[in-house]
């Protein structure tokens, strides 16, 4: 059984040996290459590469939003890709957090509502929900933009606002695909500044897929994603 208190010397999470490829009509592309990492309780890592290296492949992968065609990807020891749907959908929901490069918010509902909506997921009551929701929306600055739905807010704070919902329900890992790609430098420095004060204050790992390598230089490790393989920065 999986639980938020962290066995000694178990990732909060790995993958071995994960490969990607497609088959795009005329044969096989290779995106992933027999990846395997480790990522560690706290930890912040960065990974970068060049556009279309496969650093979303391997997030999404990550973090069970896409499967691998082959390998094993592991939350706090469990094999994700061995669980039933339902279950996948559980641990995603209770020990992962994810923010997307284009916020990939609800036009037609609040800030409020956009953050509690994992937790209404989890069958939390709204009161908690909301209340939780206004938490994380406060951590990230963003309590005066509770009743404001997404198209009434700067590209900055709809990211602020996918960031509290990534990180309502306290999960064991954040992982976030080029959060600033989609901003101006000034907008996206604040951002990624965020995230690392959110990651300082509650404990958190990190993961960051990134282009830039000044941001990723802040980090305790980076890994650079090329030829599907992983390297050391």
């Amino acid at each position: 059984m999986i639980t938020n208190n962290h066995i000694k010397d178990i990732p909060v999470l790995s993958c071995t040996d994960i490969v990607k490829s497609y088959d795009d009509g005329a044969g096989k592309i290779s995106v992933l290459n027999q990846i395997s990492l480790q990522i560690q309780a706290s930890e912040k890592l960065a990974i970068v590469g060049a556009s279309g290296s496969g650093k979303s492949s391997l997030l999404h992968i990550l973090s069970g939003l896409d499967s691998p065609t082959s390998g094993k990807v592991y939350v706090n020891g469990l094999d994700i890709w061995n669980e039933s749907v339902s279950k996948q959908a559980s641990i995603r929901n209770q020990h992962l957090g994810f923010v997307y490069q284009f916020h990939h918010l609800l036009n037609e509902f609040s800030a409020l509502e956009n953050v509690a909506m994992p937790l209404r997921i989890a069958k939390r009551s709204k009161d908690e929900s909301e209340q939780k929701a206004e938490e994380a929306l406060t951590l990230v600055g963003l309590s005066h933009r509770l009743s404001h739905p997404p198209g009434k807010l700067s590209g900055g704070e709809r990211q602020r606002v996918a960031i509290a919902r990534a990180i309502v329900h306290r999960p064991d890992i954040m992982l976030a695909d080029e959060p600033t790609g989609n901003l101006d430098s000034k907008t996206g420095e604040q951002i990624y500044d965020l995230l690392l004060s959110i990651q300082a204050e509650t404990k958190m790992a990190l993961v960051i897929v990134t282009h830039d390598l000044k941001l990723a230089s802040q980090m305790e490790r980076s890994l650079t994603l090329d030829n599907g393989k992983l390297i050391t920065l």
